[in-house]
């Protein structure tokens, strides 16, 4: 990132009058020396520019020094370190935007929540390393699987979530039972082998009336995803 660099302006000038040097300073010269030069004089004010510019440029790097530090801080707060999706921080500071957009202009915003089946098993057969594996193919499968506009988050542990919204909710007939044969079909690859997996997911969408509390529609997805597992797992609850 490039950092717009200050340099002093110092004008030469036979002008001479009050009138000349408002002008002068007014269209951005930093200094105002008139002719005849003396080499001195001259010498002096570079020197006195010189000393201006560092100072300017010494603030415009530690402002972008904070820029970016502060960007990256944003970052790690909203971001899973192990997956690198987003995390329930920045699910939920994008979530309420999108339900006022759909209140608005309708269509559906829907929440996914997302559970790995029996995940445990996982971990305890062949230890929490190759489980940080399956996590992060998942994730990125799910990413896969669904448009980039989508929000893909890992919400802790091995539960996911996923909003989407559409301009009508006919739209996203059958992608989440595509997700679900997605994750089904083929086992995931790991340095312990394939580790085969199912998922089991539950929905919940908001398309008009009152506007939702984001938290409202995460706790139906949840219930939903809940439903499913009750339900037997591998399946979609709406």
């Amino acid at each position: 990132e490039e950092t717009n660099r200050y340099t002093a302006v110092i004008l030469f000038t036979a002008k001479e009058g009050v009138d000349a040097l408002v002008e002068a300073f007014e269209r951005g010269v930093d200094d105002y020396l008139t002719k005849p030069l003396d080499e001195r004089e001259l010498a002096a004010r570079v020197h006195a520019a010189g000393r201006i510019s560092t100072l300017q440029n010494t603030q415009l790097e530690t402002s972008a020094a904070l820029t970016r530090f502060n960007r990256q801080l944003q970052e790690l707060a909203t971001t899973d370190p192990l997956t690198g999706l987003g995390n329930r921080r920045y699910l939920e500071s994008r979530l309420n935007a999108l339900l006022l957009e759909t209140t608005a202009r309708g269509g559906a915003t829907c929440c996914v929540m997302i559970d790995i089946d029996h995940f445990k098993a996982v971990n305890d057969r062949y230890g929490h390393d190759v489980g940080d594996e399956v996590l992060k193919s998942l994730a990125t499968r799910l990413r896969r699987a669904v448009r980039p506009t989508d929000i893909v988050v890992r919400m802790g542990g091995e539960e996911f979530a996923v909003v989407m919204h559409y301009p009508d909710i006919r739209l996203n007939v059958g992608i989440f039972e595509r997700i679900l044969e997605t994750i089904q079909e083929r086992p995931i690859i790991t340095s312990a082998g394939a580790v085969a997996l199912t998922i089991s997911m539950g929905v919940c969408c908001h398309t008009h009336g009152t506007l939702p509390a984001p938290e409202a529609l995460l706790k139906c997805a949840d219930e939903k995803l809940y439903a499913a597992k009750e339900a037997g797992r591998n399946r979609v609850v709406y």
